[in-house]
């Protein structure tokens, strides 16, 4: 129970980060990581390539493009660890329990962060928000246990292989598994929502043109 509060709780509070920050091109909001989320990772990433259940596609049907993107800007996002691939394709996935949960459109009132773990996840296309305005939400789930949670807004956006969007994801990986705010199962977390950005020398790669 102390989770479920927890989460829903931070939810309320990704929006409220997000609306704080400033008007740049693209950036990440953590919320929190539970300790250990990263061996996780890679246990399912040492089975074969790792889940991302994508949802709510603002882009409508584009032929695979925005799935390609995704798996593209979170495989450079996880680089550190090497070799950790991505699918859209759930029969793809090593291990399909353990995976992440790319819902854009963000976070939304009243909706708990945990219960999409649990399966509580809109389906439908949140669109394009003013000023091409793009807000995710990935959370990474093991089972039905959510492990870490990451909100993040890119602006600007004009389409799926937009630079801003794919930076934001890129980013959203690496902010994700980096634990500086970690804390173990039933502990109180930090709830400190700091917008991320890149360090000028730490720009993400840009996809191949």
């Amino acid at each position: 129970m102390r989770m479920r509060r927890l989460a829903a709780a931070v939810g309320g509070l990704i929006a409220l980060g997000l609306a704080a920050c400033d008007e740049a091109g693209y950036q990440v909001v953590e919320t929190f990581n539970v300790e250990g989320s990263e061996q996780f990772l890679r246990a399912a990433a040492a089975k074969g390539p790792v889940w991302v259940d994508l949802r709510g596609n603002p882009f409508g049907d584009t032929g695979g493009t925005l799935d390609g993107v995704v798996t593209e800007a979170f495989r450079r996002g996880m680089s550190r660890l090497g070799g950790v691939s991505f699918t859209t394709d759930r029969d793809l996935a090593g291990d399909p329990r353990q995976r992440l949960v790319l819902v854009f459109g963000g976070a939304r009132p009243g909706r708990s962060v945990d219960r999409v773990c649990e399966g509580d996840i809109p389906t439908r296309a949140a669109g394009l928000g003013p000023n091409g305005e793009v807000r995710t939400l990935t959370v990474f789930c093991n089972d039905t246990q959510i492990r870490a949670a990451i909100g993040g807004i890119a602006r600007g956006v004009t389409g799926p292989d937009d630079e801003n969007l794919f930076d934001m994801l890129v980013l959203t990986l690496r902010e994700m598994f980096r634990g500086r705010r970690a804390f173990l199962l039933g502990e109180n977390p930090p709830l400190v929502l700091e917008p991320s950005g890149p360090a000028p020398d730490q720009a993400p790669e840009r996809m191949p043109s």
